[in-house]
């Protein structure tokens, strides 16, 4: 295979045409296990709560009572835009200054078309509502009531009456608030107006306790909550997808974040998630398809430190609901991204003379395309959805790297490389309303990932030629799962909110790789090793149950218990197989106080866990440097107990949110040093090496200045701080350290200003990334130093449906410092990448 890439623009079909050909059917339909007693189960919980009707939630029914002129009939500017429906609702209480009731539940998961222009509350109310089943009615001169549209099915649902509190300017987040997860959440009205929001990974980064590694354009691999990217799972719609890092998380610098109406960070999930990942899971979940015609166009252009035009991206959503019986989502995001690197490293020994030094130039270009959608069909108290998706991503890359020692001549590599790599597949989810509010979804999906990499190095001394290496790889990940659950409203001794389901899943990666060496004589080395082809297959057997208990309208805990079993096979060429099972029980609770309508205090204990990443649990060997490194299928995985406690208070100007975490980690896993020596080198071998902790104070702010009635009206200003701190110990030696990729503070802050025109928009988001020190061996440490990154945004609108958007990325380019202490050796390592420059046309219909 050539090392050479292909950067031309027909790259993609390329790729398109490798996907057609190697792509596995995926399966289609869902199972509805259990389906057949749960009419009969549900017209029994139907009859109970009628039985009850006496104990059930108090009535709004006060009778209709004028309202009051100015507050419904004046027409006003609304501009809300279409999805979550409780979010919409929230948004309208603030335009209208008016207080809504209804039950929380009755309006969760429900989509809004949202509303745009010149109405009257009474008529934007209306539109917010049309088509979600839901009508209301007047309270008082200053409330209105959310009920079901007569004919509609009335669960009754049993948690306490949610009357929205008059927290609802820029700062407030009901979903936050209500529920009873210590979550943070980032939604799309957020998230749209930052200045970098090109991948998803650029508009994660803007969210407490997450940064990424790397120089700006490779937000790629996350870190959470001062850990580092293997401690944290990523979930789109709830499907953990394969992708080609062999750590279980997902680069996510591979999906748009067009199709994503909200992310939010599970800081301590309860049982109904899966319990790998200690750090948390990250979850986006993707845009409600609209009750009416809405399209979306954006173009792009830009460059690295220049507007050259080398940066292009296209992107188009359009959705609709043409009837009561179906609605459909399309999005597509086409990108080229180029990227560039400078790096020096330089070495002095002990008497601080010169010793060696490295000069490193590479070129980067991506092209991405994203494609998915979803088709909604709805009959009667059924709701089927097909969401089918395809990420592809070519990257080609250009480096030369140049070191120089004294007295020799200088050593030059130049290295060519490209990467061919696909994530597709789709997901069927089913879910089903019965009377009495049983609730029960499914969803069966397969996802298939595939990557085929190669790479070729040329080294010079001098100008002779030495040697040519090249390094050939293809990689093959998919899985296939089913989920099944149902909620269940009870009210038995105490009112409660039952839930219980199971999940299945398959999960195959299957890799291989061949390294060949050339010397300049002419003789042919095969490089390849044991381990460097493999194949682990996993299946995944898990089941919950949770219930959340009310104690009063304000109080309630969420006690629940997982059992995960999982069955793995690990074949290495060269090496005998190895087969484990392992069942693990996680329990977990989680608890939820309001002391008033503003402020609320949450806190979560639960028991997770961390597998080991693919390649550790082969039973491989391989020549890394100067030791070789060997896998250990044996190898179990992380467990730890973790205990969060929030403070949240919100009002209609502002937000503030303090969290305190630690998590008790054991049997942490690692490569460290054996007695044993191969080809008179150390052996280093994977193993669960010792036990430690994290703990950590992460803190959220938002304000609108408008509440200090001045010249500052259409300012919010937002921060989110994470001061962190770690410890772990090692078995064999007692020395502590703290965990990799652990940063001692993070802060990310911003300010969006609305121009008194109210038809531009200026957004400045910074970013502050402390040091950072990790231990490599027990005299080998890298400190990498601080660094503030600032981005600023530019948004005017021209007409009510066009907007020209103007971005600078890192505007101050900073560099990217470290200092790695080796023995006597300092090697101080400097990198940069450029700023980057966008302008773009938005279109909204």
């Amino acid at each position: 295979m050539s090392g050479q890439a292909n950067t031309g623009d027909n790259g993609i079909g390329a790729c398109k045409d490798a996907f057609r050909r190697r792509s596995h059917s995926l399966l289609a339909g869902v199972s509805l296990l259990a389906l057949a007693a749960a009419p009969a189960l549900a017209e029994d919980w139907q009859q109970r709560l009628r039985n009850m009707e006496t104990g059930a939630a108090p009535s709004f029914d006060l009778g209709p009572i004028q309202i009051a002129q100015v507050t419904m009939a004046e027409s006003r500017r609304f501009d809300i835009p279409a999805g979550d429906l409780q979010s919409a609702l929230l948004a309208f209480s603030q335009t209208v200054d008016l207080q809504l009731l209804y039950p929380a539940e009755m309006t969760a998961g429900l989509a809004t078309q949202g509303v745009q222009g010149e109405y009257t509350p009474e008529e934007a109310l209306r539109r917010l509502l049309d088509g979600t089943g839901m009508t209301y009615r007047y309270a008082s001169a200053d409330a209105v009531t959310i009920e079901r549209a007569a004919g509609r099915p009335d669960p009754k649902w049993l948690r306490p009456v949610i009357v929205t509190p008059k927290r609802v300017g820029e700062a407030d987040d009901p979903e936050r608030y209500d529920r009873i997860d210590p979550i943070s959440r980032l939604t799309r009205e957020q998230f749209g107006d930052l200045p970098n929001d090109r991948r998803l990974s650029d508009v994660m980064d803007r969210m407490p306790g997450v940064f990424f590694r790397g120089p700006v354009g490779v937000n790629r691999d996350i870190k959470f909550r001062g850990l580092d990217k293997g401690f944290n799972r990523f979930e789109l719609d709830g499907i953990q997808l394969p992708g080609v890092s062999g750590e279980r998380d997902f680069r996510v610098n591979r999906l748009s974040p067009l199709e994503i109406d909200v992310i939010e960070i599970l800081r301590n999930p309860g049982a109904s998630y899966e319990g790998d990942g200690i750090a948390g899971r990250i979850e986006a979940t993707s845009r409600p398809i609209p009750d009416e015609l809405k399209f979306e166009l954006e173009a792009l252009g830009g460059g690295v430190d220049t507007l050259d035009g080398s940066f292009r991206q296209f992107r188009a959503a359009v959705g609709d609901r043409p009837n009561e019986n179906y609605g459909y989502n399309i999005f597509i995001d086409q990108a080229r991204t180029p990227r560039e690197k400078d790096k020096t490293k330089t070495t002095f020994d002990a008497a601080n003379a010169f010793k060696e030094q490295e000069i490193e130039d590479e070129t980067v270009i991506e092209d991405s395309l994203n494609l998915s959608g979803q088709l909604a069909v709805y009959l009667g108290d059924d709701t089927f959805r097909l969401k089918p998706k395809i990420n592809i991503q070519e990257s080609a890359k250009d480096k030369r790297k140049d070191k120089i020692k004294p007295g020799k001549d200088v050593e030059t590599e130049f290295e060519t490389g490209s990467s061919d790599d696909m994530t597709a597949g789709a997901t069927l989810e089913h879910e089903r309303k019965f009377n009495g509010g049983v609730l029960l979804k499914s969803d069966l999906s397969g996802f298939l990932t595939t990557e085929d990499a190669d790479k070729l190095k040329r080294v010079f001394k001098g100008n002779t030629f030495d040697k040519q290496e090249e390094e050939v790889s293809e990689l093959d990940d998919y899985q296939v799962q089913l989920r099944s659950s149902a909620r269940i409203p009870i009210d038995y001794i105490l009112p409660q909110d039952f839930h219980t389901g199971f999940q299945l899943r398959n999960r195959v990666r299957d890799q291989g790789k061949t390294k060949v060496e050339t010397k300049a004589d002419g003789t042919v080395t095969d490089k390849t090793e044991p381990g460097d082809s493999f194949t682990v297959d996993e299946r995944l057997y898990a089941g919950f149950i949770e219930s959340e208990l009310f104690f009063s309208d304000n109080t309630s805990i969420k006690p629940g218990v997982r059992v995960e079993t999982l069955q793995r096979l690990s074949e290495a060429s060269g090496s005998p197989n190895s087969s484990t099972i392992r069942t693990d029980v996680l329990p977990s609770l989680q608890f939820r106080h309001s002391l008033d309508q503003n402020t609320v205090v949450k806190a979560a204990v639960s028991k997770k866990l961390n597998r080991p990443k693919f390649e550790e649990v082969v039973p491989f060997s391989k020549e890394k440097g100067d030791r070789f490194e060997v896998g250990n299928p044996d190898v179990q995985p992380a467990e730890a107990w973790n205990f969060d406690l929030e403070v949240t208070h919100a009002t209609k100007s502002y937000l503030f949110s303090a969290l305190l975490f630690r998590k008790e980690i054991s049997n942490v896993i690692d490569i460290t040093k054996t007695n044993e020596k191969k080809n008179g080198k150390d052996v280093f071998q994977v193993e669960n090496v010792g036990d430690g902790w994290v703990h950590g104070l992460e803190l959220e702010q938002r304000i609108n200045m408008q509440v200090f009635n001045g010249n500052l009206d259409g300012l919010v200003l937002w921060a989110n701080e994470g001061i962190y701190d770690s410890e772990l110990t090692l078995d064999d030696t007692g020395e502590k350290q703290p965990f990799a990729e652990q940063r001692k503070f993070l802060l990310n802050a911003g300010a969006d200003y609305q121009f008194p025109d109210k038809r531009t928009k200026l957004n400045i988001a910074a970013k502050y990334l402390g040091s950072l020190t990790k231990v490599k061996a027990v005299d080998e440490r890298e400190v990498e130093d601080s660094r503030l990154l600032i981005d600023v945004g530019l948004r005017h609108t021209v007409t009510p449906n066009i907007t020209v958007t103007f971005d600078v990325i890192n505007v101050f380019d900073p560099d990217q410092d470290k200092n790695l202490f080796k023995g006597t050796d300092t090697t101080f390592d400097s990198e940069t990448s450029g700023r980057v420059f966008f302008l773009g046309l938005q279109a909204k219909f």
